[in-house]
């Protein structure tokens, strides 16, 4: 597979290094230097990161944050199915497996609609902090629709932008397997 992924602004992100459309993954080459364990963390109009310590697991109970282009960071999220489907009305096949979370912070989303393909990361104590452990992308949102918040989303008045109660994301130990990669530290 090839392509190019470009920002809003139609800058270059990065080429397509491999893909794997089954569990939602694209591995990008963004840059031709050495190699940085960091995320990118916020929404769209920010350039923060955090550094990765590690992968790790995925299970029932875990609490998770999820790092959207769209709204940015919300924790609290906890994992209560680690082995379900998820079939965005995009695509005409189902992504599996995937991971399902349901926020537990009543005042945020899981997810918003354009926050696919941002971190899902932890730390043990469930926070969202430094030394975070990767747990892969954001596929998708799910469960209810809630109120967005005009304050928590990069675009209030976008009619298209949906908030959700859940947030659905690919295993990463799968993942790293498929590409045959591993997170440096």
């Amino acid at each position: 597979m090839s392509g190019v992924y470009t920002d809003r602004q139609g800058e270059w992100i990065g080429d397509v290094a491999m893909a794997h459309p089954e569990s939602d993954v694209t591995v990008l080459n963004i840059f031709s230097g050495g190699i940085s364990p960091h995320y990118y963390d916020g929404d769209w109009t920010t350039n923060s990161g955090k550094h990765i310590a590690r992968a790790n697991i995925n299970n029932n109970g875990d609490y998770v944050c999820t790092s959207g282009a769209m709204s940015g960071v919300h924790c609290n999220n906890q994992v209560y199915n680690d082995n379900t489907w998820y079939k965005p009305d995009s695509l005409d096949y189902v992504i599996k497996p995937v991971i399902k979370a349901k926020r537990t912070n009543l005042t945020e989303p899981a997810s918003v609609s354009g926050d696919s393909g941002g971190p899902v990361v932890t730390t043990a104590d469930g926070t969202c902090g430094h030394g975070m452990e990767a747990r892969d992308t954001i596929s998708g949102g799910g469960g209810d629709y809630v109120v967005c918040d005009p304050n928590g989303v990069a675009e209030p008045n976008n009619p298209n932008i949906k908030c959700h109660t859940d947030v659905f994301y690919s295993p990463i130990m799968p993942t790293l397997t498929v590409f045959g990669l591993a997170i440096a530290i």
